[in-house]
């Protein structure tokens, strides 16, 4: 059987270029998140505790992200968190961050806090997979994410204090 082929003009062969192009470029940026999906990444855990002004007290159960990895990783790609779940984000040394919650399906309520623990900072009911930066005005050297809604629900505020207990 011969098959014969027949030639791209100029213009056919401008526009498969151009698709092969978007095509391969759409695929790269998807790379690094479907890596992310992919892998596994460990955390250990710890009893994170908020003593409100108040005296009222509050305990959760926080995985603890302190590596690089861990922290870029965080709550990305999870379909639920439980009403007493955390993640415990630790900063050493304390330092002006930027969150954002891409690649994050829940809402989160975000506590942010200096390195005694006090809450400086509170960002509440994030938006899921947004890009916009959550960025507080003080050094931080914590951040605790728990589901959207718990500031509210438990009355938490700033100058509250968090207390790990490993």
């Amino acid at each position: 059987m011969n098959v014969m082929v027949k030639p791209m003009n100029a213009w056919s062969l401008r526009r498969f270029v151009c698709l092969v192009l978007v095509g391969g470029c759409v695929f790269a940026s998807l790379l690094p998140s479907l890596a992310l999906a992919q892998d596994t990444v460990a955390f250990l855990s710890a009893t994170v505790r908020i003593q409100g002004r108040d005296g009222s007290v509050h305990t959760f159960r926080a995985e603890l992200a302190t590596t690089p990895t861990q922290q870029r990783r965080g709550l990305m790609f999870r379909k639920t968190l439980a009403a007493d779940a955390a993640m415990l984000f630790v900063f050493n040394p304390p330092r002006r961050i930027a969150m954002w919650m891409k690649n994050t399906y829940i809402p989160l309520d975000m506590l942010f806090a200096a390195a005694d623990g006090r809450i400086g900072f509170i960002a509440e009911n994030t938006v899921p997979r947004s890009l916009t930066h959550i960025a507080p005005p003080l050094k931080t050297a914590f951040v605790l994410e728990v589901p959207a809604g718990t500031v509210k629900r438990l009355a938490l505020r700033s100058g509250d204090v968090l207390h790990n207990k490993n």
